[in-house]
């Protein structure tokens, strides 16, 4: 699964629009299930699944209560691209060499404050090319993330990781597994908690576990999101939620205009523009915080994520 995904990556910024492209009418979109009584959080993903689909979605998640261990998703270990994601295995690499003194961290501090909250890809640009293509790679080792790898092309936005290992990342920063001490994990976490509504190119970042799960100091989310691989959109919502759970909820969307919307049959491809005003984008944001409310329909995550 992975090497397929690889081989679908090397061609993330063609713009030619392949036949899979949707226009999606010009009626309201589809309501979700109604989920408010679901038990269980299996219920809970499944009517969130499903309600992907109706949308022309494929989910993948995973909740962790770091506190007992437990563990509850949706395909967990696939495959996903991280987009901006990646951006925290280039803070998680920036605050080790800080802290084994091989790189003070002075000039970057700037640059690592931008690239968390505000997701500047600029300062991501900056730093991967400062530290090289391999810090995938290490951090994974060191978090011992093990189904994590660099991207084929060098891009940092097409890193492949998975919700488990996104998940197992966060837990590792807060439990500081890379002895990074308590200083540089609170700047860390502080940088991740104080994110924009709007991130520095102008996109809305606010989609998914930041709108229904709340603004900090409880929530302290990195999310990502790129087009169009395979014509689809990807939206990824992570968060550390309070100091108890770690939350990974991805979302691959067909790319759907409706039918008299002018870029119909036009990817907007998000290596060139920042697609902020793309009708696309907005349904597909839509998609993920409708799913984030099904799966925590009280706006917190309660003790079913507990039981598992």
């Amino acid at each position: 699964m992975v090497a397929a995904i690889a081989a679908v990556v090397l061609g993330a910024t063609a713009c030619a629009p392949p036949p899979s492209i949707v226009a999606a009418g010009t009626g309201a979109p589809a309501e979700a299930a109604a989920v408010a009584d679901a038990d269980s959080a299996e219920d809970r993903l499944d009517d969130a699944r499903e309600y992907a689909e109706s949308r022309d979605a494929a989910l993948t998640a995973v909740v962790v209560d770091l506190a007992t261990g437990a563990s509850t998703g949706v395909d967990p270990e696939d495959p996903m691209l991280c987009a901006s994601v990646a951006k925290l295995f280039l803070a998680a690499q920036a605050f080790h060499l800080d802290a084994t003194g091989e790189h003070v961290l002075d000039d970057d501090r700037e640059l690592l404050r931008t690239m968390l909250a505000g997701s500047d890809d600029l300062a991501a640009g900056v730093l991967w090319n400062e530290y090289g293509p391999d810090v995938v790679a290490d951090v994974a080792q060191r978090y011992a993330l093990t189904s994590t790898s660099a991207p084929v092309d060098e891009l940092w936005w097409n890193t492949v990781s998975t919700p488990a290992d996104i998940a197992s990342l966060y837990q590792g920063i807060t439990q500081d597994r890379d002895g990074l001490g308590p200083d540089r994990t609170a700047e860390f976490l502080d940088h991740l908690r104080a994110w924009t509504p709007v991130a520095t190119d102008g996109y809305d970042q606010s989609f998914g576990l930041p709108t229904v799960l709340g603004a900090p100091p409880v929530l302290a989310p990195k999310q990502g999101w790129m087009c169009c691989i395979d014509a689809r959109w990807v939206h990824v919502s992570s968060a550390l939620v309070g100091d108890r759970y770690a939350v990974v909820v991805s979302v691959s969307e067909d790319v759907r205009y409706p039918d008299d919307d002018v870029m119909t049959g036009i990817l907007p491809d998000t290596s060139w523009t920042d697609a902020r005003d793309d009708a696309s984008a907005a349904h597909a944001r839509d998609t993920i915080t409708e799913v984030v409310r099904i799966l925590f329909p009280d706006g917190a995550v309660d003790a079913a994520w507990s039981e598992s």
